[in-house]
């Protein structure tokens, strides 16, 4: 078995991949620690062995500084979603902006009507004694 492990022996024709060729593209297209690990113990290699080879696999893709195609994939996801959400972090804050002015044309409105309506009140009240006394 630790023939397999290290690639030595798993098809006798030099032309076919290897146990750890197959691990390695694994790694490569994104399948994860516990994926490879299941898919291994599930073709029968004992847990230890898949271990062993999966900690080498994991030395070599550091030694290499190789990324997996969705370590690499996600990157440029996140890359993406970084641009499209400045975008729109400008977008609302230029709404918000929008917003903001017409909120302060509404409440001067707002102040310029209550100041109205005093002016207004204070005349009635004041003329409101005047009537009063003329019905008298």
């Amino acid at each position: 078995m630790i023939q397999i492990l290290l690639g030595i022996g798993l098809f006798d024709s030099e032309k076919e991949p290897m146990i750890i060729d197959v691990v390695r593209s694994m790694k490569r297209v994104g399948f994860s620690y516990e994926e490879v690990f299941d898919v291994l113990t599930g073709a029968g290699i004992s847990g230890g062995e898949v271990q062993l080879l999966l900690d080498r696999v994991e030395e070599n893709f550091e030694d290499a500084k190789v990324e997996s195609r969705a370590s690499r994939l996600g990157k440029e996801v996140e890359t993406i979603f970084d641009k499209k959400l400045g975008e729109v972090n400008i977008e609302l804050e230029s709404k918000f902006r929008t917003f903001n002015r017409k909120l302060e044309k509404m409440n001067n409105a707002i102040e310029i009507l209550e100041n109205r309506v005093s002016e207004l009140q204070s005349v009635c009240c004041e003329d409101l004694p005047k009537r009063e006394e003329e019905k008298l």
